[in-house]
């Protein structure tokens, strides 16, 4: 995992899974696991006599109550964050290693997507990437290499990379190892209770002259390039139109741009610090 953060310049905290989401990549124990599985495709149908014995000795041991190979396997698999079945006992067969392959494959995606849902730093990985997906997706649709990745600026990539990663320069995330409370990491450009500083505020929502117009100019762009997904704005939300442009070769480079230029913006201005819930109460409220 540490190369895997270092090629995509993540701190050490970022989420690990979302990492391996980039750049479609399994996770190392899930790898393992299946060369394991291939491996005992091979011992299945090997022809040659010395292997052939060797599997049923190993085998015999595990009917027997001995540790084996076989029964490495099944621990493996068994203790996976989202187990495996696998009767060591059972006959095994050439079609009974493809299922547990295929069964392999669902349980990865069953725990990458249940920590996408379950972690509330993702909250744009999920409305920018897991909403446009099958409500059960893949692992081929999960592990995919995302267009941002393609883009030639490092830092433009770095900061698409934060922002799915869930560890952006906005309040929500700076100020949490300060202690602060959640309810009390205002927007530092608009001052507002309840006006919590997240990665959404800051994209979509902010009234900040600059990050308004590189809203604009985002959308500009974008239509300009492909004018069809004028009629996919008026139909979805904001992330998802966001993923939408992101995951587009033709307009990664625009909707990458609009990150770079709010985190650039949002770096720039010092955060605003409320020690007190008296002094989040100074602050005037949202127009009603």
């Amino acid at each position: 995992m540490a190369f895997v953060r270092r090629a995509l310049q993540l701190p050490t905290h970022s989420s690990t899974i979302t990492s391996l989401l980039d750049i479609g990549l399994w996770s190392l124990r899930y790898r393992r696991a299946r060369m394991a599985l291939k491996y005992l495709a091979y011992l299945v149908d090997c022809p040659a006599a010395l292997v052939a014995a060797a599997f049923r000795v190993s085998r015999n041991l595990v009917r027997a109550g001995h540790p084996s190979w076989i029964s490495d396997l099944y621990y493996a698999l068994h203790r996976l964050p989202c187990r495996v079945p696998f009767d060591p006992i059972a006959p095994i067969t050439a079609a009974a290693v493809q299922a547990l392959l295929r069964t392999l494959e669902a349980a990865l995606a069953t725990h990458a997507h249940d920590h996408l849902q379950q972690a509330t730093k993702l909250a744009v990985w999920r409305g920018a990437v897991l909403s446009l997906l099958p409500r059960s997706p893949y692992v081929s649709a999960l592990f995919k290499q995302h267009e941002y990745l393609r883009i030639s600026c490092a830092r433009t990539r770095k900061d698409v990379a934060r922002l799915l990663s869930g560890v952006s320069p906005c309040a929500i995330e700076t100020l949490r190892s300060r202690g602060i409370p959640r309810a009390r990491r205002i927007c530092r450009f608009c001052r507002a209770r309840e006006m919590v500083e997240d990665e959404h505020h800051i994209l979509f929502e902010c009234h900040d002259p600059a990050l308004q117009e590189a809203r604009t100019n985002f959308y500009t762009t974008v239509f300009a390039i492909k004018p069809g997904l004028l009629h996919l704005r008026r139909r979805c939300d904001d992330r998802p139109f966001f993923g939408t442009a992101l995951n587009n070769a033709r307009t990664a480079s625009a909707a990458a741009t609009l990150v770079t230029t709010a985190f650039t913006r949002v770096r720039a201005t010092a955060p605003l610090i409320l020690d007190s819930e008296e002094d989040l109460l100074a602050l005037p409220g949202l127009p009603r």
